[in-house]
């Protein structure tokens, strides 16, 4: 299994925070945020971690990474390109990694602007129950009110998601997208049959219901736990202190 980490958005909601730093490597408690997400998965057996991002914060990833002791083979890949009209999206992102680096295997599919205390063990568990089905992890929030900000799942009694809509005005479930995917190596052809129809590369909530439409998706909930997404300068000042309370659990396995 390879893992893949979308960093090639601008930010623009932190700017100027992010207008040459991106939001990835932004500090919170004197680590990068990706640092965070890298260290959930160094207790998975992965071959090689691909992070993607543009040609503005190629270098300062390669800056990084200069001083950076990976757990894993480690590719930085830039998308090539310049600014937000540019932009391909999360899954032109994907389909160019894919491509670029000739991947015929598994992918976890990650963002890269949280930080969580919990454990992927739990739901790499789940997916090998299913290892040949597409896979996304759920994380249940105390109220549906809190989840019209994020992608919301309905999930059947059998795990599967049988719904799935980009930030609804009106919640149907607590369930929401984490931002972890699990991609079987056999379904990575679905991608480019999805892209040939639809033009929004940086709506992955439409891929989701596309999938469950013409193939499937299951889902893994999981329930408790720290869970900060970085997603506005409110959030990020205040994953500061989170984080400082909370060191010992965000290191845990």
């Amino acid at each position: 299994m390879q893992a893949v980490i979308l960093s090639a958005g601008y930010g623009t909601r932190l700017y100027p925070l992010t207008k040459t730093t991106p939001k990835s490597l932004l500090p919170v408690a004197g680590r990068p945020v990706l640092e965070y997400v890298l260290e959930k998965l160094k207790y998975l057996e992965l071959d090689k971690q691909v992070i993607v991002t543009n040609d503005r914060y190629y270098p300062k990833f390669l800056e990084w990474l200069s001083e950076y002791i990976p757990y894993f083979p480690t590719v930085v890949l830039s998308d090539r390109t310049k600014n937000e009209k540019e932009k391909l999206g999360a899954l032109g992102d994907l389909k160019l990694v894919i491509q670029k680096e000739g991947i015929d295997d598994d992918i976890l599919l990650l963002t890269s602007d949280m930080i969580f205390s919990f454990s992927l063990n739990r739901f790499i568990n789940a997916v090998n129950t299913r290892p040949r089905d597409n896979w996304i992890l759920l994380y249940k929030l105390k109220t549906r009110k809190e989840a019209s900000r994020y992608g919301v799942a309905q999930v059947d009694e059998l795990g599967r998601v049988v719904k799935f809509q980009e930030k609804p005005s009106e919640p149907f479930s607590n369930y929401v997208s984490f931002g972890v995917y699990y991609l079987p190596r056999n379904k990575l052809g679905l991608i480019s049959e999805f892209l040939k129809t639809h033009k929004k590369t940086d709506a992955p909530g439409e891929y989701f219901q596309w999938l469950i439409e013409n193939d499937g998706l299951y889902g893994f909930i999981q329930s408790g736990g720290i869970w900060i997404d970085i997603g506005d300068k409110h959030q990020y000042y205040g994953a500061e202190e989170i984080v400082k309370k909370s060191r010992r659990l965000l290191w845990q396995r």
